[in-house]
């Protein structure tokens, strides 16, 4: 579909909005499969169905333009290589690159290709991306002609020390090893915070909804 089909469909849609009972809409539409399938023919760039993040206020939201969904064209779909990283770790990310309400919380997210997707779009040199899955670790090299041990004779099988090692790390990349790791199980802990304080909202607000309808 073109940018400008895309643009005519939504030109139209708008002026086609209407304020349904639930009831109406729930004829009109006749279930969640088909509003996403309609909303899909706009043009959107939507996670993928399976999504715990999909429901029927979502989908509404995106096409009322509410919750922010940019249109497939604008999207580069699959293509990059990026940093391995969980799908938590992406939405944190995401949510730095773009103030418009996106519509999930931490507990209801996209899929991870959509979040990895939409965070390219709007920022391609993000650090997830200054990654190459064949890249080979930068490794020094040392002289070591181990021909000659072959061509004089020396068993290299038999050597009496089979588990020793002949360079050790220095410390400065024992330092950055450390460093990696405490940085890992930072960012951890902050997730889980996150995760924790996004329940405990919902928690608070399914009460004061409970309380307002007694």
């Amino acid at each position: 579909m073109s940018k400008k089909m895309v643009a005519e469909n939504e030109s139209q849609l708008a002026q086609k909005t209407d304020l349904l009972s639930k009831s109406d809409a729930n004829a009109a539409i006749r279930g969640i499969d088909n509003l996403y399938w309609a909303i899909y023919q706009l043009g959107y760039y939507l996670p993928s169905r399976g999504s715990q993040c999909i429901s029927s206020q979502y989908l509404i939201g995106v096409m009322n333009k509410q919750i922010y969904c940019p249109q497939r064209v604008q999207v580069t779909a699959g293509r990059q290589t990026y940093k391995k990283c969980k799908k938590v770790e992406i939405y944190n990310q995401l949510c730095k690159s773009k103030n418009d309400t996106l519509g999930f919380d931490i507990t209801r997210l996209p899929d991870k290709q959509w979040l990895i997707d939409v965070l390219y779009l709007l920022n391609s040199e993000h650090e997830l991306f200054q990654f190459c899955e064949n890249q080979e670790k930068e490794e020094q090299h040392v002289m070591l002609p181990l021909q000659l041990f072959n061509d004089n004779g020396v068993n290299m099988n038999v050597f009496p020390n089979k588990k020793g090692i002949l360079f050790r790390k220095t410390k400065i990349e024992k330092d950055a090893e450390k460093a990696a790791a405490l940085k890992k199980r930072i960012q951890k802990k902050e997730d889980r915070i996150l995760l924790l304080a996004a329940t405990i909202k919902k928690i608070e607000e399914h009460k004061k909804t409970l309380e307002a309808s007694k």
